[in-house]
């Protein structure tokens, strides 16, 4: 999955640029991420996205 397609993500629109929730609550110095990285968080769904990425 996308940050972008996360609902823990709230990128703006315009840069594709905007914090992971869960990293910001963790307390990452880094939570900022952009919209089109690939999900590294326990936050996953099965199944793939709109993207056609894989999900796990």
């Amino acid at each position: 999955m996308r940050c972008k397609s996360c609902e823990k993500w709230y990128g703006a629109e315009d840069d594709d640029y905007g914090p992971c929730s869960i990293k910001h609550a963790r307390g990452d110095k880094k939570f900022i991420t952009h919209g089109e990285h690939v999900c590294d968080e326990i936050y996953r769904d099965k199944g793939s996205n709109k993207h056609g990425d894989q999900r796990s």
